[in-house]
């Protein structure tokens, strides 16, 4: 059954706000008006989506203004820690990993564990087992609860699922792990298998093997 066009435009809008088009703390949003002629809906559709999105106290309302952003998720994440420095924002982070386990995977996500405590911030594993369905509900479901950056480890290594490429588009703080888009800027962490696998050769040669 498909969704009414009042939702619709509500969950397009919600996702704007999280992703950042629309930023937290005073940036506009498109008029009823201006909804109606980019969507090609009626005006009573657009304040249906207006009024929801207010409800959910992600904007404000301002008669003869507009509507404004207040926050960029239906509740508020963020916590405040204490430190030798005083009182500060932590920041929440999401971590999508295909799978872990003794041999790989572990140490990686016990040292991103240690990075994430020794900054006063907080880390969310999700994990996709391979599979970029699973990978591409993670990435969404981490944006809109309203983590501040994700590190992902990309199920396909020649194919890269569409959330990765929309984040990269909207300059969402992203680091690949042992993966890296071809041709586009984005920050990846990876092995160089080829000096690992000479280094090894080389021990190997050494040891007279």
């Amino acid at each position: 059954m498909s969704k009414p066009l009042y939702k619709v435009l509500y969950e397009n809008i919600k996702k704007d706000i999280v992703s950042g088009v629309y930023k937290e703390g005073g940036d506009r949003v498109p008029s009823e008006k201006e909804l109606s002629q980019q969507y090609g809906v009626s005006r009573i559709t657009t304040k249906k989506a207006l009024e929801l999105l207010a409800g959910d106290d992600l904007i404000t309302r301002q008669p003869g203004r507009g509507s404004f952003v207040k926050r960029a998720s239906g509740f508020n994440h963020k916590m405040k820690v204490n430190n030798q420095k005083g009182e500060q924002t932590a920041l929440l982070f999401g971590l999508v990993i295909t799978d872990f386990d003794d041999s790989y995977g572990t140490e990686l996500i016990s040292s991103l564990e240690k990075c994430s405590t020794k900054h006063s911030s907080f880390l969310i594993l999700r994990r996709s087992f391979g599979k970029p369905e699973l990978e591409e509900r993670a990435i969404k479901e981490l944006v809109e609860l309203g983590v501040d950056g994700l590190i992902v480890f990309p199920s396909q290594a020649e194919y890269f699922s569409e959330e990765i490429l929309k984040l990269v588009i909207k300059k969402f703080p992203l680091v690949l792990v042992d993966r890296h888009l071809k041709g586009i800027s984005t920050a990846s962490v990876s092995t160089d298998n080829v000096a690992a696998a000479k280094k090894g050769t080389e021990h190997l040669l050494e040891l007279g093997a």
